[in-house]
C-alpha cells in the first residue's frame, strides 16, 4: 500500500439535505462526513495519508443545491482532494456553471437515477448535451455511471461515448466501476472501441470481478 493513496470515487451525504427523498434511496443515504470518511481511511489504511474525489450522493427528491454547497464546504478543508457537483437534467447551464464556480468543484456527477427510465436511459437522459458543453468550457471531469442493461456493452452507448468524446476534448471523461463492468462480459467486446477514445478513464470502485480489472 502506498504512502499516499488517492480515492477517485467516494460519497458523502447528510440527511439534511433528504428534502422529498422517500425510504426507496435509504440503502445510499448513508450519514458520512470528510471527518467520517478520514476516520475510516486512519483504520483502513494506518500511517497513510488519504485524498478523495469526493462525488455528490444524487439521491431522488433530495435538497440537490444544499447537498451540493456542504460538500464543497466540506472538502474546502483538503486543498489536496477535490468533489464533483451532483447534476440533475433540469439544471441550466448558467446554474451549472455558477454552481462549480462557487463551490470549487472539479467535476460533474450526473446520475441515471435522475433519468425518467433510470434502467434504459441514454447518457443525454441524465445529462444534457449543453451541461457537457460547460464541462467542456471550464475543463471538468465527468464521473458516469453507465445506464443500460448490458452498459458499456450496449450499442447505443459504445456510439454516445465516441461522439461525446470527440466533441469535447476539454472534457475528462472517468466511467465508474470500471465502466460500470461489474461483470466482465460488458467489456469484452466494448474494450475494443473504449480504448480508442480520447480522454478516457476510469475508476475501478466496488468491482469484485479480476476479470474486468485485467480486461482495462
Amino acid at each position: 500500500v502506498p504512502a499516499v493513496i488517492y480515492d477517485m470515487h467516494a460519497h458523502m451525504w447528510s440527511e439534511a439535505h433528504a428534502g422529498q427523498a422517500d425510504e426507496s434511496s435509504r440503502g445510499l443515504r448513508l450519514p458520512i462526513d470528510l471527518d467520517g470518511h478520514r476516520a475510516w481511511a486512519a483504520r483502513l489504511f494506518p500511517g497513510r495519508e488519504v485524498h478523495y474525489l469526493m462525488l455528490a450522493t444524487p439521491v431522488g427528491g433530495m435538497d440537490v443545491a444544499g447537498h451540493n454547497s456542504w460538500l464543497a464546504d466540506q472538502m474546502a478543508r483538503d486543498p489536496l482532494s477535490g468533489a464533483n457537483l451532483a447534476v440533475t437534467p433540469d439544471m441550466s447551464p448558467v446554474e451549472l456553471a455558477q454552481a462549480v464556480t462557487a463551490g470549487g468543484f472539479v467535476g460533474l456527477k450526473p446520475y441515471r437515477t435522475f433519468a425518467d427510465d433510470p434502467a434504459e436511459a441514454a447518457i443525454r437522459d441524465f445529462l444534457p448535451e449543453e451541461q457537457i458543453e460547460v464541462a467542456d468550457q471550464l475543463g471538468l471531469g465527468i464521473t458516469l455511471h453507465l445506464s443500460k442493461r448490458h452498459g458499456a456493452a450496449d450499442p447505443a452507448n459504445l456510439r454516445d461515448l465516441e461522439e461525446l468524446t470527440g466533441r469535447y476534448p476539454r472534457v475528462r471523461w472517468i466511467l465508474a466501476h470500471c465502466a460500470r463492468g461489474f461483470n466482465a462480459f460488458m467489456l469484452e467486446e466494448s474494450i475494443h472501441v473504449l480504448k480508442g477514445l480520447p480522454n478516457l478513464w476510469y475508476d475501478t470502485s466496488a468491482v469484485n470481478d479480476l476479470y474486468s480489472h485485467y480486461l482495462l
